[in-house]
């Protein structure tokens, strides 16, 4: 069986929520950090920068390195930094999680 893909997942999740696809970018670059994904909310200043990683747990001291790195990168108040990986729950509500970390990765609820 396959699992669908958790960012594809996302995408289709964010259209869904009202993001209009022209405010998501994919394969961007600030400064000299790579990201996977940048969603820049319609008549707003706000812009979110997401990373992926396969795992929370999959070298968790350079993804807090890479997440910082693109903080400081971004450089503005209005900028936020999220993980994106696939679900960490095997029955999770939705094909993907999301962290934001905050001196831990804490996990976001979309209830």
């Amino acid at each position: 069986m396959n699992k669908p893909d958790f960012r594809a997942e996302f995408i289709r999740f964010l259209k869904y929520h009202g993001y209009y696809e022209s405010g998501i970018f994919c394969e961007v670059k600030i400064g000299k950090t790579h990201v996977d994904y940048l969603i820049t909310v319609q008549n707003s200043n706000e812009r979110v920068a997401i990373m992926t990683a396969q795992g929370i747990n999959d070298n968790p001291a350079q993804i807090r390195k890479q997440l910082e790195f693109c903080r400081q990168k971004m450089d503005e108040l209005d900028y936020q930094v999220y993980l994106l990986t696939p679900p960490t729950e095997v029955k999770s509500k939705y094909p993907f999680s999301l962290y934001y970390f905050d001196n831990k990765f804490q996990e976001i609820n979309f209830e």
